[in-house]
């Protein structure tokens, strides 16, 4: 993406870079922004974008404000959160193909759309650590 805009949003500027690289590979082709735009069209452009790239990764479900560390429920000490981990609970909601973690962000892809679903209204705005989750379904 444009790195003179990235001021207006770079934590989703990062996002986007690094969908765009997975998916791509290192030159990739993107929307040309002007530097004339505004930070609201700069952020619901790059949110619409991230969603075509998280579409064409083939993943269903993000969940977004995910920490860096949590309680764990068998020691009640703070553990850090680990791909393992994320890929060990979130099997337990249903049958999850892949999983993609950057910055805070979970991108994972469930065999079924109903379980992606599931899986939202079951987390949607629930604490883990310190963070309220954000879910959504893609």
């Amino acid at each position: 993406m444009n790195s003179a805009l990235r001021y207006l949003n770079p934590v989703l500027t990062d996002r986007v870079n690094h969908l765009l690289e997975n998916t791509y590979g290192p030159l990739p082709c993107h929307p040309k922004l002007s530097n004339g735009i505004t930070h609201a069209e700069y952020r619901e452009k790059l949110e619409n974008y991230e969603i075509e790239l998280i579409k064409a990764n083939g993943f269903n479900f993000m969940i977004k404000n995910v920490p860096l560390y949590a309680q764990s429920s068998a020691t009640k000490k703070d553990v850090k959160v680990t791909y393992a981990a994320l890929r060990d609970t979130f099997n337990e909601f249903g049958d999850v193909k892949k999983i993609s973690v950057f910055k805070g962000v979970v991108l994972l892809t469930f065999k079924t759309k109903k379980q992606a679903e599931e899986t939202h209204s079951l987390i949607n705005n629930m604490q883990m650590g310190k963070n309220i989750l954000k879910t959504k379904v893609i």
